[in-house]
């Protein structure tokens, strides 16, 4: 095998360590839904710097009578009807109710949290394998094309005819 086979040998090596690392986040990602398991892409950036827009939280199902201070929760958004909110879980208010803030806001969030509202508790942090939808709903669009090009790079990379990888 020449130079330049074993250069093209060690692209197509590369390409599918890639491949397999962003299906293994993506399965990673999306195999906790198989248990019963919440799994929600960070859409703000008011939990940075421990989340991130495009992280994916795994969270699993809580009582929200046995949550403690400083734990991340994931909860339906008492002030906005079918939006989920992650944020950390400060005290609870005298009503029984959760009082929430973002780790990056200056103030705690502005309308206590239900405790009926919780729909889990925070466990995995996956960063950025939520990219994709991030960049889908707030209308990334150049992003979400700029990763689909380079996806479809690798791929056509990575099962190119021609050079075969044969061990030594």
């Amino acid at each position: 095998m020449n130079r330049f086979d074993r250069m093209i040998a060690a692209a197509r090596v590369a390409a599918c360590a890639v491949l397999a690392f962003v299906a293994a986040t993506a399965l990673w990602s999306l195999a906790p839904l198989a248990a019963g398991l919440r799994s929600d892409v960070v859409m703000s950036g008011s939990m940075a710097p421990a989340l991130r827009p495009g992280d994916v939280v795994v969270a699993v199902p809580v009582d929200a009578r046995t949550l403690r201070p400083g734990q991340i929760i994931v909860f339906r958004d008492p002030a906005a009807a079918g939006r989920l909110v992650v944020h950390r879980f400060i005290r609870y208010a005298p009503s029984g109710a959760l009082i929430t803030k973002g780790d990056a806001n200056t103030a705690e969030d502005g309308t206590p949290v239900p405790r009926s509202a919780v729909a889990g508790l925070a466990r995995v942090r996956i960063p950025g394998a939520g990219l994709a939808r991030y960049w889908f709903v707030t209308s990334h669009t150049g992003y979400l094309a700029v990763a689909a090009l380079a996806l479809l790079g690798l791929v056509v990379v990575a099962t190119r005819p021609g050079v075969a990888v044969r061990p030594a």
